[in-house]
């Protein structure tokens, strides 16, 4: 589904939560209804809107993850994606675990609760910071917490890191 707010616009995936994710049960234990459906979402601002042809098959692509790869998508989980430039990865983002993060609002579903992961590209930099300190000393890093999620073209957690020139060596 596409939508518009404000100066924004976003892509959010619907279906996906309808099954739940193999594999939360070996990380949040049997007692895993409230993690174990998803929903993808990805926000940009109006000049970056020709991206979400990109992400919306991305996302078609990552949706199916958690089935093809028996195991599931979590908040502080990441892929490499060096498909935009200046950036190395996706990294997903609950809003659960930010203060004043949107979200849409979901209804329960199978007796839990359905999670939104903002698909947010990082930097190397960022992705580096992450694997070192971890997802909530990145999110402190963030000088908009509450915009985090929406895709601007620049770093969002470290954008002093910022590099139009970017190239990815493998």
């Amino acid at each position: 589904m596409q939508g518009r707010k404000a100066n924004m616009v976003f892509n959010i995936t619907i279906g996906v939560s309808q099954f739940a994710m193999p594999g939360v049960a070996q990380a949040f234990g049997n007692n895993c209804a409230d993690q174990s459906r998803i929903e993808l979402a990805f926000a940009t601002i109006d000049k970056h809107a020709a991206i979400l042809e990109l992400m919306g098959m991305v996302m078609k692509d990552v949706g199916d993850m958690p089935w093809d790869e028996r195991s599931f998508l979590w908040h502080g989980h990441t892929f490499d994606f060096p498909n935009i430039r200046g950036f190395a990865a996706i990294l997903f983002i609950n809003p659960i675990y930010v203060e004043g993060l949107e979200e849409p609002k979901w209804r329960s579903f199978a007796g839990g609760r359905v999670n939104t992961l903002w698909m947010v590209p990082i930097n190397e930099a960022e992705l580096s910071f992450l694997r070192q300190h971890g997802i909530e000393e990145l999110i402190k890093q963030c000088p908009a917490p509450k915009l985090m999620h929406i895709f601007s073209g620049m770093p969002q957690f470290l954008p002093h890191t910022f590099s139009p020139n970017f190239v990815r060596i493998n």
